[in-house]
């Protein structure tokens, strides 16, 4: 990528002042050698040390303090045998031990592997056993999933953020330790050659992706790949260094590492750090901390038009938000009331963003133009482009390298597959319009997008088979009024048992993490099939939400 193409794309996607253009532009010069966790955060301990860097519940954290504490983190980590290469897994909500820990593995050349505390017991054992995690950090509150997971092959430590609770078993396959013990007892770090060796070719992260046809597969993430992220949002929403970036979604998705975090680190400005996303306290606290960049998925947006019009709405400090999806008629509604610009934008955590549609005048649903650096092509099943207007399976490769995944870790035959004659093939259906502007469709993989998180249906469909009632299910998502999809399930009872959707309902809500428990079961007798018995899931969603189905959402009432 050019410096001139670049400033361009800068100068057409923001409307930011000379000056912070000029500060923005800076980013280009980053040398390979600095694009990496470490060498950034160095480089902003240095440059900008008293600037801060995090803002959370707890206060704020300089460049240089996170510096330091996370070389602290890293030297801990060394001294329960974590080495180089090696895969730690980070499972904890949005708090700055989570950071710390992010940034200490990165700093001892590690690799960051974050879990969902909201996983379920068979998906966090899949995730640690596949990745050969030796060492977890982990809250007290969510430190009973482990106690009660079998077969974790790999697990040796388990760091506890919180006070150790008592009334711990005795036996465990792994070693406990408290993070403020830990840290106090690990050697001191020498910040003058921490993570100077750590390039951008090396692996930084294993984010594990939800897969349509079977368990989760883990995307390995770059240094390179992780630093083009938070280029291109910075080079789109035009963030500089006096940017407040405010962080609600969850930490271990890659929306908030690589767009909200990463932005910061790349141009040394500051992250909000909120413990999650609330409708209700959110513009108080955007105004408290004076965010002005925000990350989003288009159910945060939903939610907050949601909310009652205030002569005040647009006097706020946001300048401009950025995610997917923005829903259908809410754009130019939002930013006339709110006072804002709104990004649209495209890409998974495989391929980074790839297209912006930065456009003022773009009234349209195009998701936007291809960022330069990046190649995007529509083909058909051969692999062979269509022309515009057509639709077909949208594929990406970049002209850099490390700015894409390097593949999924241990599974060389889905990587080749995914990576077919030298595109990455997303699984995705559009098109490009006569302007270039890219369009998305739908997913061809059987992948179902709610409340911001890829869900795979096969892992719903898993799960519920496994109730003794239960014979079949189909899993599919229907649209959402928060601009994505619910989760629908199609059940076919076993024969011979008396089975409810409430009752099965319930029992989701025990064997099931929140985020994939299905909003509604519909029993049937039958579902559509192939003549190779496969579901036809695209006749079950056509029908919508059919009038029989059980709605988890409402209250109790007749059950089919």
């Amino acid at each position: 990528m050019s410096k001139h193409d670049s400033l361009a794309y800068l100068c057409r996607a923001s409307r930011i002042s000379a000056a912070a253009i000029k500060e923005c532009a800076t980013i280009v010069s980053h040398p390979p050698e600095l694009r990496s966790i470490p060498a950034l955060l160095a480089l902003h301990a240095q440059t900008r040390g008293s600037h801060v860097f995090l803002l959370d519940e707890r206060g704020a954290l300089t460049y240089a303090q996170a510096h330091a504490e996370a070389a602290v983190v890293g030297s801990m980590l060394t001294q329960l045998g974590v080495e180089r290469g090696a895969h730690v897994a980070v499972m904890l909500p949005n708090r700055r031990e989570f950071v710390l820990s992010w940034f200490g593995i990165a700093m001892i050349g590690a690799v960051e592997v974050p879990v969902s505390p909201g996983n379920s017991v068979e998906r966090l054992i899949h995730i640690l056993n596949h990745s050969r995690c030796r060492v977890l950090v982990v809250q007290a509150a969510d430190l009973g999933q482990l106690i009660n997971a079998a077969e974790l092959r790999h697990l040796e430590h388990v760091v506890v953020v919180d006070d150790l609770p008592v009334g711990i078993p005795t036996g465990l396959p792994f070693e406990l330790h408290q993070w403020a013990s830990a840290l106090a007892g690990a050697p001191p770090a020498s910040l003058s050659a921490t993570g100077l060796d750590v390039a951008m070719w090396d692996q930084a992260a294993v984010m594990y992706t939800s897969g349509s046809t079977g368990p989760a597969k883990g995307a390995m993430l770059s240094h390179g790949h992780h630093y083009m992220n938070g280029y291109q949002a910075a080079v789109s929403a035009g963030i500089t260094g006096q940017d407040v970036i405010y962080v609600a979604m969850p930490l271990h998705h890659n929306m908030a590492q690589g767009y909200g975090v990463m932005p910061a680190l790349v141009v040394g400005a500051t992250v909000r750090m909120a413990v999650r996303f609330d409708r209700e306290e959110f513009w108080a606290d955007v105004n408290g901390s004076g965010a002005t960049i925000l990350p989003f998925v288009g159910a945060m947006l939903v939610l907050l038009a949601k909310n009652p019009d205030a002569p005040d709405d647009a006097d706020n400090t946001l300048r401009v938000g950025f995610g997917v999806p923005i829903p259908a008629g809410i754009k130019r509604p939002f930013e006339k009331r709110f006072g804002l610009r709104l990004l649209s934008c495209y890409g998974s955590t495989e391929a980074s963003i790839v297209a912006w549609n930065t456009d003022e005048d773009d009234d349209s649903n195009a998701v936007g133009r291809i960022f330069p650096g990046y190649e995007v092509r529509v083909v058909d099943g051969n692999d062979l482009p269509v022309a515009a207007g057509a639709r077909g399976e949208i594929c990406v490769r970049a002209n850099e390298p490390y700015a894409m995944f390097s593949g999924y870790l241990d599974d060389p035959a889905k990587t080749a597959q995914a990576t077919r004659n030298l595109w990455f093939h997303t699984g995705d259906r559009g098109w490009f319009d006569e302007q270039g502007r890219l369009w998305f469709s739908d997913r061809m993989g059987d992948v179902i997008r709610c409340k911001g998180e890829n869900i795979s249906a096969y892992e719903i469909e898993q799960v519920l088979t496994t109730h003794s009632a239960v014979s079949l299910v189909a899993a599919y998502g229907v649209p959402s009024e928060l601009g994505d999809e619910e989760i629908a399930v199609a059940v076919i009872p076993r024969a011979g048992h008396d089975l409810t959707a409430a009752e099965l309902s319930r029992w989701s809500g025990a064997h099931m993490p929140k985020y994939m428990r299905p909003r509604y079961i519909d029993l049937v007798d039958e579902l559509p099939l192939t003549p190779t018995g496969k579901v036809e899931k695209y006749r079950l969603r056509g029908r919508g939400i059919p009038t029989t189905a059980f709605d988890a959402l409402q209250p109790p009432g007749p059950t089919n």
